[in-house]
């Protein structure tokens, strides 16, 4: 079957947050570290969203048959979507899930008569930026974000929406409900599995 692309809300997402989370894990060192061990109680989901608006959040999500290989963090902002995140399944890159996510979005935005797009990237991340302007993101400013002390230096990219899919990519639909209970049911056999396996193990010492 051919990979989809779905989108949800930040409710949803949270529902499923052990499917999201362990897909920005596998993309992300940083955020893997930070958040071991915090899913019972921490809020990977929360994280993610930042300081955006719960409500302004738009989640895409790249499906191969009942799996996920891919997702998008969207925040809307007036006449744009910012893209917070992306990131694909370090197994499933180069296949063109990225471009797909980012059409995606690109059609997304133009469906809620949303003018751009925008999104920020390391200004040494050359690779990455590289990949941006190939789907006609072009420079718009540069900026400087203070973290823990630290001064990051990033590139504002911006496109307008709409044209990036050359009407070849269509508007996400919503996430199907039978996904969402597929990924939570794995969720309850995860943890059924691993409180199985500490039985054992402290069974043998």
């Amino acid at each position: 079957m051919a990979p989809a692309v779905y989108v949800f809300d930040t409710v949803t997402c949270r529902c499923i947050s052990h499917t999201v989370t362990k897909l920005v894990c596998e993309s992300f060192a940083e955020f893997a570290a930070r958040s071991a061990g915090e899913e019972e109680d921490g809020d990977p989901i929360g994280e993610l969203v930042g300081f955006h608006d719960d409500e302004a959040c738009l989640w895409l999500v790249l499906c191969e048959d009942d799996n996920a290989r891919g997702m998008a963090m969207l925040a809307r902002y007036h006449d744009s979507i910012y893209i917070s995140s992306l990131c694909v399944s370090p197994a499933y890159r180069g296949g063109g899930g990225g471009s797909l996510l980012l059409r995606s979005a690109s059609a997304l935005a133009a469906s809620l008569g949303l003018m751009k797009l925008s999104g920020s990237v390391d200004s040494e991340a050359a690779s990455l930026r590289s990949f941006y302007t190939r789907l006609g993101a072009e420079h718009a400013a540069a900026s400087q974000l203070c973290s823990t002390g630290a001064v990051a230096h990033n590139v504002r990219l911006e496109a307008p929406s709409g044209p990036a899919t050359d009407g070849r990519v269509a508007v996400p639909g919503p996430l199907p409900d039978v996904l969402v209970r597929v990924w939570r049911q794995r969720r309850v056999d995860t943890a059924a599995k691993g409180a199985s396996s500490a039985g054992v193990r402290a069974a043998d010492t």
